[in-house]
């Protein structure tokens, strides 16, 4: 768990995709489940909306790391997380880290997570 919530190092194409599509379903599961609970409690929508929003806020972390150490791995450094608030150049920063190689051999971020 202490490897997802760090920025440092570097996680090729598969994990990155495990990582998020995990991080996605469990939040997802986890704000159903908590809704569906404090309905039964009656504690009100309010309750519901803050502690989904909590969910949600921790699962986009966990997946910002994945992205920083995705990018990492093509050489590039994590401040390119932010191009993903630019519109359109978002969808085109999403599709290289899905399926560009990452670099062959260490680089400034770490050893190939890939290598034998």
């Amino acid at each position: 768990m202490s490897k997802m919530l760090s920025m440092e190092g570097r996680i090729g194409r598969s994990t990155y995709v495990w990582v998020s599509l995990g991080v996605t379903v469990a939040s997802y599961a986890a704000s159903f489940m908590i809704g569906l609970l404090l309905g039964m409690v009656g504690t009100g929508e309010d309750a519901a909306a803050l502690v989904g929003g909590a969910v949600g806020l921790i699962a986009t972390a966990i997946v910002a790391f994945a992205a920083v150490k995705r990018l990492h791995d093509l050489g590039r450094p994590g401040v390119h997380y932010w191009l993903f608030l630019i519109p359109l150049y978002n969808l085109y920063l999403g599709f290289v880290l899905l399926f560009q190689k990452g670099g062959e051999g260490p680089n400034q971020f770490g050893n190939d997570p890939c290598a034998s």
